[in-house]
């Protein structure tokens, strides 16, 4: 924002400036985190959600690549969606491992179709938990190649 108030291009990548919110969190895990904590006290910083660049509130180019862009906050988001589908179903899974083995050697005798049930389900909610552990992984090297191409300052535009 200029001192008009009138939305700020970006010097990279022409998209439009806007303000940090929540500094330390956008920051946290890089080099600028403590740019970001005295932004806090005095007037805050302008970020480029396209390409990550950061500038001050009067316009200087503060760090290239510094400010997470939308495709990582996006994927991030997505990645924990995964991580907490994954453990929901190996949840599931080890409840029903646990119900089958507790059928088959517990002192008590069961009819032949719980146990078999029980694993049945064991085996169902194992394919979920594979696939979410999969995609995870995949999100997580996409997360992590955006994250270098930020950095190294190569993304597309």
């Amino acid at each position: 924002m200029s001192e008009s108030g009138e939305p700020r291009p970006c010097r990279k990548c022409g998209h439009q400036l806007e303000v940090v919110r929540h500094p330390m969190r956008r920051l946290s895990w890089s080099r600028y985190w403590w740019t970001g904590f005295k932004s806090l006290f005095a007037r805050p910083l302008l970020a480029c959600r396209n390409c990550g660049a950061m500038f001050t509130w009067e316009g200087d180019l503060l760090a290239l690549g510094a400010v997470e862009t939308m495709g990582e906050v996006k994927l991030k988001a997505l990645r924990e969606d995964m991580i907490n589908l994954r453990d929901a179903f190996a949840t599931v899974t080890l409840a029903a491992i646990g119900a089958t083995v507790w059928m088959i050697i517990g002192p008590r005798t069961f009819e032949v179709i719980a146990p078999v049930l029980s694993g049945a389900v064991a085996v169902l909610s194992a394919v979920p938990f594979v696939y979410f552990t999969r995609r995870a992984r995949q999100v997580k090297r996409a997360l992590r190649g955006l994250k270098d191409s930020r950095v190294k300052g190569e993304l597309a535009e």
